[in-house]
């Protein structure tokens, strides 16, 4: 549950290495009251630590907005800051332990598994045989996304990964490693073999400490935005929803036309990504 100043913690506050620097998830809460509000809207920043610094002033900006013209009195807005701090705090993508935390998203990861659960969550078209078919090609471009040393020639590396396109193709290539891995620590997009306390912390937050015991009453409507950096035009907004919901997609849609986002990005599991530049 979160402390008297809005902040809650981790399983550990302190780092692997033993740094006692401050660790904690801090939340701020705006509106009517999480156990009361009908509508939820739940905006979080830093799950890739670096990219933190953007998402803290998204939120910054939004905490200004929300002073100056409050929700409606059913709603309650929450902002989760700094999900990965430690990452943030070292300028680093992964946390403490080396996981990329938004591969990380599910609830036990056996130690044979090649994809994460995000990815078992939301199944490819093909089934099965086309996850295998991931974890396999994830594993075969494994040494030229993990070489063991720097590459002083960039033209190598520019040589290669034309190549592998050129041999898997770029849509296949691009979902067997972007999706994330378990099976290799060192390697890219780790997903981790369990759960990672920080995320622990915000479920547990989310889940129960926004709700009384009293109350069995759902939220009318929960929307969850997670802010990231790195995609699209410098200095633009894209909106990525993913969903198979026809009315949701157009409900992003309307978001962006009226200036919520200069881009959308609407991908549904095994139908493909569609693109929308705003207008």
């Amino acid at each position: 549950p979160p402390s008297d100043d809005g902040r809650f913690w981790g399983a550990d506050d302190k780092d692997s290495d033993g740094d006692d620097a401050d660790d904690a998830i801090d939340v701020a809460i705006v509106g009517a009251r999480p156990d009361a509000a009908e509508r939820l809207f739940v905006v979080s920043s830093g799950i890739h630590g670096v990219e933190g610094y953007a998402g803290s002033a998204v939120q910054v900006a939004c905490l200004r907005r929300l002073a100056a013209r409050p929700p409606p009195p059913t709603a309650c807005v929450v902002m989760v800051h700094a999900i990965n701090a430690h990452g943030m705090r070292h300028s680093r993508r992964w946390s403490a332990a080396g996981v990329d935390l938004n591969r990380n998203y599910h609830p036990e990861a056996p130690e044979d598994a090649g994809l994460t659960g995000k990815q078992q969550q939301q199944p490819r078209e093909g089934g099965p045989s086309e996850e295998a078919e991931a974890i396999s090609l994830h594993e075969k471009v494994s040494a030229f996304l993990n070489p063991p040393a720097p590459d002083r020639f960039a033209v190598t590396f520019y040589a290669l990964a034309a190549a592998l396109v050129t041999r898997h193709g770029f849509e296949p290539l691009k979902a067997a490693i972007a999706g994330g891995q378990a099976r290799w620590p060192d390697g890219l997009f780790y997903a981790g073999a369990a759960r990672e306390p920080a995320l622990e912390a915000v479920d547990a937050f989310l889940r129960r400490g926004m709700r009384s015991d009293s109350t069995d009453a759902a939220w009318r409507r929960a929307v969850h935005v997670d802010l990231h950096t790195g995609l699209g035009a410098r200095g633009g907004d894209t909106l990525i929803v993913q969903t198979h919901d026809d009315a949701q997609c157009e409900e992003a849609q309307l978001l962006s036309e009226v200036g919520a986002a200069d881009r959308l990005e609407v991908i549904a599991p095994g139908s493909g990504t569609t693109t929308k530049p705003t207008t």
